[in-house]
């Protein structure tokens, strides 16, 4: 079987399901015009007046400076919740107006009828605000927003004399109230200096740290001493550790604090001029001269007398190192007496910076509300920030449920539509194939011929055929010309034609597609293979005794004949007589025998099947054809018959070549007088129409 791609609508399907259904689509669209028409004639027209009112912010004070949009929204934001508040509109429905008026006049909530008819519109970049009332008579819109905008302006200057008295007073006590905090703020502060002595705020520039920094220099260079007098100590204790008296002594003068001693100068200068004399008179005299005796008994007392003064040195040292060691102690607790004495100065002057900072706030915060207040007092003397009418209220001429053309518009668009769905759903609905495109996109084959359909057609006789009408032949040369091309190779070719129900055409395709084909000088036979309920012979007009069915049963004795036509060319089996075993004849070994031998004799052999519908005996002779004909007439086929037709004609998908025949098509006449067109495409063959 062919390929053919599933058919997609487009435009010209809509199109012609709407011609198709023209007259659905006028009357469904004039009802739909006439219903939104007589609806748009039932309402009620609403007029609008319109003003516009801007902020007037009156002479600036120099201190306001350049505009403030923020201000100027809020400000814009108050007049709108003014307006609009219940006081308001309840003064405004006062007015006689209002009385007069049939939709506030007699209603029990006239306020709630003026709050849903107007509406505003707040204008950030011009500060203004728009208003619009909504009425039924324009004279009377004007005249209701006139008294509506009379009240408002009238109750925001009350509102604006009663807030700003009530600014002022409030900001002059606020004022008065700051002012008496400041005053405390100081006094605090005053008395906390004075209470803590507290003559400078710098933490590190006081007279406590400055007395610190004094006691940490005296403890430095305390300490340096002492480091000093460290080195000293650990050279008298090495010297003392010496054994020997004299090694010992000479130790102890090589350290320069105890050489340096005056008693120790003096002994040792004294002791060296002993030494001396006694060296001149052991170099004249004998060791028993009594002078030397005595000199070196006195260099040995001066000896002693230095050892003490050494002695005496290093004790002195010993002591003024310990004198040093008690100064540092009490340095370091005056120092750590001071430091306390430091952070407790810190932690007042903390206390003090936080009494200051809440001096200056609220000094900040009586500086801003004496500003305020005479901000206040200026804008109260200049009448600043009020609303003047710009636009006096004037209604539209036209009304603004109400627009003719729009609904005009409207109800033809609706009508349209709703016409186009009208027809979309009728055609959806409806049980029958209509047209080729349907026709291709339940079956999925393509085209190969379409028979136009012709009024009061007669059968083909033996006298007559299709060439009687030339729309009709032009039909069937077109699907005589498909099957060549179909098949395109030598040889008889085997053409069973097919439908979903009986009453399709499918008999009469077969006998004029027959004659067709035997007009080119082609050797055809054309089978009657319904078995059930045949009917080629009558529209052949031709009179079967034994035939196809007596072929099948090979068993009766009896030898079927084969019918020469009138038409030159085109022989002819009927059934013959009507078997009661029509399915199983089908499936005789014989039919495949004798196809095969008659295939050796003509040139076509065209095969009538009984519909697919109620049997399935037509598989059985496609299965063994060469080309398959499904055969749909317009407007008569049934949509559930036909997919369920193709999907038993699925079982040999693959096997048979298989193509769409509508017939009795019912479409547009060409230029040439024939119901049919002569455009091809890729998968159709020449636009038929039915026979």
């Amino acid at each position: 079987m062919s390929s053919h791609s599933p058919h997609t609508p487009s435009f010209g399907d809509l199109w012609h399901v709407c011609k198709r259904h023209a007259v659905i689509v006028i009357l469904v669209g004039m009802a739909i015009a006439a219903v939104v028409m007589w609806g748009a004639s039932k309402i009620v027209p609403i007029y609008r007046a319109s003003t516009t009112l801007a902020l007037d912010r009156g002479s600036k004070p120099v201190f306001q400076g350049e505009r403030d949009p923020v201000t100027d929204q809020s400000l814009l934001n108050a007049q709108r919740d003014l307006l609009l508040s219940t006081p308001t509109l309840s003064l405004a429905v006062q007015n006689d107006i209002f009385h007069r008026s049939p939709p506030y006049a007699g209603h029990p909530d006239p306020v709630g009828v003026l709050r849903q008819r107007l509406d505003l519109n707040v204008s950030r970049e011009s500060a203004a605000i728009t208003v619009t009332l909504r009425d039924e008579q324009p004279e009377q819109a004007t005249a209701l927003l006139q008294a509506v905008v009379a009240t408002f302006l009238e109750r925001l200057r009350d509102h604006r004399e009663e807030r700003i008295s009530q600014s002022l007073s409030l900001l002059e006590r606020q004022v008065a109230e700051a002012r008496a905090k400041l005053e405390e703020s100081r006094e605090n502060e005053r008395q906390f200096r004075a209470k803590n002595a507290i003559i400078s705020t710098d933490p590190d520039g006081n007279y406590v740290a400055v007395r610190l920094r004094q006691l940490n220099a005296v403890r430095a260079e305390i300490t340096t001493q002492i480091a000093s007098d460290d080195a000293l100590d650990h050279q008298l204790m090495a010297a003392r550790l010496q054994t020997d008296p004299e090694a010992r002594l000479q130790s102890l003068l090589h350290i320069e604090a105890v050489s340096q001693d005056a008693t120790v100068i003096t002994t040792n200068r004294a002791m060296g001029e002993i030494r001396d004399h006694e060296r001149q008179l052991s170099q004249r005299y004998l060791e028993k001269y009594p002078r030397l005796k005595e000199t070196r008994a006195q260099l040995a007392a001066k000896r002693e007398e230095l050892q003490r003064a050494v002695e005496d040195a290093g004790q002195a040292i010993d002591k003024k190192h310990e004198k040093l060691r008690i100064q540092a102690r009490t340095w370091d607790e005056q120092i750590v007496k001071e430091e306390e004495n430091l952070r407790l100065y810190r932690n007042k002057l903390f206390a003090l910076q936080v009494l200051g900072q809440e001096t200056a706030s609220q000094e900040k915060f009586f500086l801003q509300l004496q500003g305020r207040l005479n901000e206040e007092r200026v804008t109260s003397q200049l009448q600043a920030s009020t609303m003047n009418v710009i636009e006096p209220p004037r209604a539209e001429p036209q009304a603004i449920n109400v627009r003719p053309t729009a609904t005009k518009a409207v109800a033809a668009g609706l009508a349209l539509l709703g016409g186009i769905l009208a027809a979309i759903a009728v055609h959806a609905l409806a049980r029958r194939v209509h047209g080729i495109a349907e026709a291709v996109a339940i079956t999925g084959l393509p085209v190969i011929g379409r028979i136009p359909y012709v009024k009061g057609l007669n059968p083909v006789t033996r006298a007559g055929h299709h060439e009687q009408h030339p729309a009709l032949a032009e039909g069937f040369r077109g699907l005589r010309t498909s099957i060549s091309l179909l098949l395109n190779r030598p040889g008889c070719a085997v053409v069973a034609v097919c439908s979903s129900d009986s009453q399709e055409g499918k008999t009469s395709v077969c006998a004029h597609l027959a004659i067709s084909l035997a007009a080119t000088g082609a050797r055809v036979l054309l089978i009657d293979a319904d078995l059930r309920n045949p009917h080629l012979h009558l529209a052949l007009g031709e009179t079967i005794t034994t035939g196809f069915e007596t072929l099948l049963a090979a068993d009766s004795g009896e030898v079927p004949a084969i019918v020469f036509t009138a038409h030159k060319g085109l022989s002819f089996m009927g059934v013959g007589k009507r078997p009661t075993n029509p399915a199983e004849l089908l499936h005789s070994r014989i039919l495949p025998e004798v196809l095969a031998a008659w295939r050796q004799v003509y040139h076509y052999i065209v095969i009538d099947t009984p519909p697919l519908g109620p049997v399935l005996d037509a598989l059985v002779v496609g299965n063994l054809s060469d080309v398959a004909l499904v055969v749909v007439r317009d407007r008569m086929t049934s949509k559930a018959e036909l997919a369920r037709t193709m999907a038993t004609l699925h079982q040999i998908h693959g096997k048979v070549t298989m193509g769409l025949v509508m017939n009795a098509e019912r479409g547009e006449r060409s230029k040439y007088g024939y119901p049919y067109l002569y455009s091809t495409t890729a998968s159709q063959a020449p636009l038929v129409a039915k026979s």
